[in-house]
């Protein structure tokens, strides 16, 4: 299917856009090596490497180039989360792959950079993930003694007994949602 390098368009007869002309870019068409050849200092050469012809095989070293490519053109840390993620989106990598890639950024020493940025990548996602956990059973159990403490059936000392937690942290939360109640009465 042709599909045309300019676009018009109209509302009610009248010409709002007309002849809009852009470059057409079949990326398929493009063989990953020229490709990359083409602009080898442009970011995007690397955001779009995926999207080239490639054997099947390859994906593990598309993906390890896009990146490799990214890490290289890239200073910016924003743009670079934006790049990965294109990246990461149009190339999915099946377990098989992923272990053929990891291999490949582990063995070969003009991917050093991957395997840093991988595993930096993969740190601050466990660490992000560990403090929104932390952050979640704060927030239930800080929720959980409001609510006991609003319900009014149990004293300090119960609340203790019953939670396990410390003396000084209930007595405090008991008097700041006592406090609460007073300043919305």
């Amino acid at each position: 299917m042709d599909i045309p390098e300019t676009y018009d368009m109209s509302i009610m007869n009248y010409p709002v856009i007309n002849a809009f002309t852009y470059q057409l870019i079949k990326l398929k068409q493009y063989d990953a090596a020229e490709f990359e050849q083409l602009k080898p200092d442009n970011p995007l050469t690397y955001a779009y490497l995926p999207l080239t012809n490639y054997p099947k095989n390859q994906k593990h070293v598309i993906k390890a180039k896009s990146i490799n490519g990214m890490i290289k053109t890239v200073k910016n840390e924003k743009q670079k989360a934006v790049i990965y993620s294109l990246i990461d989106i149009s190339l999915p990598l099946t377990q098989e792959e992923l272990e053929k890639y990891e291999q490949l950024v582990e063995l070969n020493k003009g991917f050093k950079e991957v395997e840093m940025f991988d595993t930096v990548e993969e740190y601050m996602e466990a660490k992000y993930t560990e403090k929104g956990i932390e952050k979640g059973i704060e927030k239930g159990r800080t929720g959980l003694l409001t609510q006991i403490i609003k319900s009014g059936v149990m004293t300090i000392d119960q609340i203790v007994q019953a939670t396990g937690e410390q003396y000084e942290y209930v007595k405090n939360m008991f008097q700041s949602v006592q406090q609460e109640a007073a300043c919305s009465a």
